[in-house]
């Protein structure tokens, strides 16, 4: 009886704390409450397959259904362009520069592969960096780790674009 009890009460304190919020280390409270099902299906379409990788993740991330080709919704993925501009260029005794990369992906959105949802977009960002070294090795790593930080933000942006506009269908 006594074991039963112990028991009984442990339950309910575990209760009463996970129902103010509080959950184990490593457990997300939200996940359950924040997982939807879309049931949409969408296929990409681009010649830009890093982007694709990215977009594909993140859109599986927000549970869409991803499709090799005639899904509910086709997104085209075209017209990438990123460039390195100098800011400022700072050169001091650690050989630091600062640049700003712009980056733009254009996208058009499509329902059963005739309605135009969107005709085109752009998604646009701009990023100041810095590199630092003497090395070219070391500067082109810096640029390459930029330029996929920002398309990994771009696919992110484009993939909550794209459950708005969805949803507001």
């Amino acid at each position: 009886m006594k074991r039963t009890a112990q028991i009984s009460i442990s339950a309910l304190a575990v209760l009463m704390l996970a129902g103010c919020g509080y959950h184990l280390r490593g457990s997300d409270g939200t996940q359950a409450a924040m997982s939807v099902n879309y049931d949409y299906s969408i296929s990409i379409r681009t010649s830009v397959s890093e982007f694709r990788v990215k977009l594909a993740e993140a859109l599986v991330r927000r549970e869409f259904n991803l499709v090799v080709q005639d899904g509910d919704y086709h997104v085209d993925i075209f017209d990438e362009q990123y460039n390195e501009n100098d800011f400022e260029l700072i050169e001091d005794t650690l050989g630091l520069d600062i640049r700003t990369l712009n980056y733009s992906i254009s996208f058009r959105l499509m329902k059963n592969g005739q309605d135009v949802i969107v005709a085109s977009q752009t998604i646009a960002i701009s990023k100041d960096y810095s590199r630092i070294g003497e090395q070219e090795v070391a500067r082109d790593a810096a640029t390459w780790d930029a330029l996929e930080r920002t398309r990994q933000q771009s696919a992110e942006l484009l993939a909550d674009r794209l459950v708005a506009l969805i949803q507001g269908e």
